[in-house]
């Protein structure tokens, strides 16, 4: 299992790592299948078939958002709230039609969904494709993963207090602080390799980032704890799912996406 789950990360990670340095028309359709299985992760968790109408219109709302910039230009004066609009009245037709088989809660966890993910790798496509975008890509991704182990070894060697065991039983306080101090070292290379930002201006970013990240590494975790499910899917063998690995990830998009960094 241990050697499944290394082969997975490297032979994986080698690959989107590539993908995310060439960019252009690879990343852009490395965006596109992530968000589609993970889309298709989410609807499979709550049993929401992804070749129903409303799984249907989950992957095409989530298309649409990632390349709003084109759909716009193509629909004219439709823009992103009008989606929405459109897609919680389809949303409303649906659940009359099927006789509330679609009732309120899969309703309001499909509109979650499409935010989570849509936006979230909207954020991460506009990153990558701005100014400085492989350097500011790497460095949130880079920012992650140095969390994730630090936060795993200081938790294991150090760990004594629960950070959240109703939603997490093996996170630590430690290995949350061990998280953001890793974080932290990680952003201050970084500032030092580049020199785009500020050491001061690293440091909250990284804070940002460490933190974010965490929360949403407990959100998946309270997700699939909900449904009763140990991963959200199985397509990389020894880690789960797109969305089992991104957590994190889609997290930290979405905060820096709000706060337009």
């Amino acid at each position: 299992m241990l050697k499944q789950r290394v082969w997975t990360g490297i032979i994986g990670g080698a690959g989107f790592l590539t993908l995310v340095y060439l960019g252009g028309f690879g990343f852009t359709a490395l965006i596109f299948f992530l968000a589609t299985i993970a889309v298709y992760e989410w609807l499979r968790m709550n049993h929401i078939h992804i070749y129903g109408p409303a799984g249907l219109l989950t992957l095409a709302a989530v298309w649409v958002i990632i390349s709003s910039d084109f759909t716009h230009a193509l629909l004219g004066m439709w823009n992103l709230e009008h989606l929405l609009v459109a897609v919680v009245l389809f949303l409303i037709l649906v659940t009359v039609l099927s006789k509330n088989q679609l009732d309120i809660q899969k309703t309001g966890y499909i509109l979650i969904g499409i935010l989570y993910i849509g936006f979230a790798f909207r954020a991460m496509w506009e990153l990558r494709n701005g100014e400085n975008g492989l350097s500011l890509f790497l460095f949130i991704l880079f920012t992650i993963w140095a969390t994730d182990i630090f936060a795993y070894f200081v938790g294991k060697n150090l760990g004594q207090r629960k950070l959240w065991p109703v939603l997490s039983p093996n996170k630590t306080v430690e290995g949350s602080v061990g998280g953001l101090i890793g974080a932290v070292i990680t952003g201050l290379i970084f500032s030092w390799w580049t020199d785009i930002y500020s050491y001061t201006t690293i440091v909250i970013l990284t804070l940002i980032i460490g933190i974010t990240g965490q929360i949403g590494d407990l959100f998946e975790s309270a997700v699939k704890r909900h449904f009763n499910t140990k991963d959200s899917g199985a397509i990389l063998p020894g880690h789960g799912g797109i969305l089992d690995r991104f957590d994190s990830l889609i997290a930290v998009y979405l905060v820096l996406y709000l706060l337009q960094l």
